[in-house]
């Protein structure tokens, strides 16, 4: 059952939106580079070259954001197209 909460959180290499529907909501979403409605699992994804705009479009409208999303930071350097791995146990691996 989903819940009513706003969330954000990370998943592996992907930041997760979980939110109810809210129409302004999803049209602002769709507006940031590579976010995709996961029909299977009924949220929003946001690859993390959009970390920065997510996070703060998000605590822009009270989502609860988990503290490894706060406290992530990404490479300066790190190009576009590259990808960053997240490990289960919370290290964060970086392929370039």
């Amino acid at each position: 059952m989903k819940t009513m909460a706003k969330r954000l959180y990370l998943d592996d290499d992907i930041l997760v939106l979980d939110f109810p529907y809210d129409k302004d909501e999803v049209a602002e979403i769709k507006a940031i580079d590579g976010a995709k409605w996961d029909t299977r699992n009924l949220v929003w994804t946001v690859p993390l070259r959009s970390l920065d705009e997510i996070r703060g479009w998000a605590r822009g409208r009270s989502f609860e954001i988990d503290p490894e999303v706060m406290l992530l930071t990404l490479p300066e350097n790190t190009a576009k197209d590259e990808r960053v791995f997240v490990a289960d146990d919370g290290y964060l691996a970086l392929k370039f």
